[in-house]
């Protein structure tokens, strides 16, 4: 369709705010040695990937000039924008294992989850959220900085057959309930939903291809 794909891989055990600056200058210096001038920019991101490229073009001019401007959409498959469910109750565990005597060593274990991964417990993605966890002084993610001239997706997924399932509301697509997935007031994103498909399935359901194509004007 006229589009070059490329696939990035990051380290998803530093801070998402870290992973953002480093995508910031990575794309500086792709569009900068690109062998013919970039004219359009898609960023389609799964799981902590969409919190990534999120964070990216949320980074200061000095950071995205060279290549913001060329970005017009930006896609997140099943994101958790506002924090993922199974971290969250990691982080609980965590505190009340680490109470007591007998079980502080299990809490200790459950400490030593890597920054990205305590990152989803809110959807951290900007410097602000990484300082206010290392504090301990976690709370709910704000909206971030977002590009004017981009168009923001939001694509979410649920196990339930349909809006009604207490399977799907309760679990979501088994890592990331929809109210997350989909919390387009974050970003003022469109949305999207897709029933009896879990996480992992969100890579290569023919119904996400459909709907990226739908975006970007190819359906």
């Amino acid at each position: 369709a006229g589009y070059t794909p490329l696939y990035l891989r990051y380290n998803s055990g530093l801070h998402i705010s870290r992973n953002g600056r480093s995508l910031a200058r990575l794309m500086t210096r792709l569009v900068a040695r690109w062998p013919r001038p970039v004219t359009e920019i898609v960023l389609v991101g799964h799981s902590m990937g969409g919190l990534v490229i999120r964070s990216a073009c949320a980074k200061e001019p000095a950071l995205t000039a060279g290549w913001a401007p060329q970005v017009r959409h930006l896609i997140c498959l099943g994101s958790p924008h506002r924090g993922a469910p199974l971290e969250q109750g990691a982080q609980v565990l965590s505190e009340a294992l680490g109470t007591f005597a007998v079980t502080a060593p299990w809490a200790r274990l459950l400490a030593a989850r890597s920054r990205g991964i305590r990152d989803l417990r809110f959807g951290a993605t900007s410097d602000a959220d990484w300082n206010a966890g290392a504090k301990r002084q976690w709370r709910p993610p704000a909206p971030l900085p977002r590009l004017a001239h981009a168009r923001y997706h939001f694509i979410g997924s649920s196990l339930g057959r349909n809006a009604r399932d207490p399977l799907g509301q309760a679990l979501g697509d088994g890592l990331v309930r929809l109210p997350s997935a989909l919390a387009a007031e974050l970003a003022d994103a469109d949305t999207a939903t897709l029933f009896g498909l879990n996480h992992m399935r969100l890579l290569n359901d023919p119904r996400v291809a459909a709907l990226i194509a739908g975006h970007l004007g190819l359906g």
